[in-house]
């Protein structure tokens, strides 16, 4: 008997937290790392104005996705060039607010307010199943979005661990919920 119930789920490389970590690492003069260094770009964000955070959400909503179905058919070759061409769509985003933007913090602020309005969209999506939210991974840490979803939920759970750890703490609690 599972209390548990996912809602939606994107796969890689249509992930934000992946476009995100993305973005970090190719900040010009910055040598960051992407999957440790995100919340510098949060953090940087906040000094530039998000004058195309609206041509962003509308690329990012413009990534194909594959069915289950199409991926249990690929053979390995296949895979690797759909992930490819997808890794490809997701730089030419970034190079697209980089470029455009009059400031890397304008092209950070753009990416910011961007993917606060993906998250806040899913959000919307998750309240339809439920008053109760548990939400984890890296893109949960977003501090900046999370202050906009917790008016949507009457209780918020955010994992504190978004790595491996984490992981396996949520598949743990949902094997134990599920029996």
């Amino acid at each position: 008997n599972s209390d548990f119930e996912t809602v939606y789920e994107q796969s890689f490389p249509k992930s934000i937290g992946y476009m995100y970590a993305n973005f970090t690492q190719q900040l010009p003069r910055m040598h960051l790392k992407s999957n440790e260094d995100e919340y510098v770009t949060m953090g940087y964000s906040c000094y530039g104005e998000p004058t195309h955070w609206q041509q962003f959400y509308e690329m990012f909503q413009c990534i194909p996705e594959y069915s289950q179905e199409e991926q249990d058919g690929w053979e390995e070759f296949d895979w690797t060039q759909k992930v490819e061409a997808k890794k490809i769509h997701i730089n030419k985003m970034i190079r697209y607010l980089l470029t455009e933007c009059k400031s890397t913090e304008d092209a950070a602020a753009s990416l910011q307010r961007g993917v606060e309005e993906l998250i806040y969209d899913i959000m919307l999506e998750a309240r339809k199943h439920g008053k109760k939210l548990c939400y984890s991974g890296g893109v949960a840490q977003n501090i900046m979005a999370n202050t906009r979803i917790r008016d949507i939920f009457d209780d918020v759970w955010i994992d504190v661990n978004p790595g491996d750890g984490g992981a396996s703490l949520g598949a743990a609690a949902y094997h134990y919920m599920k029996d």
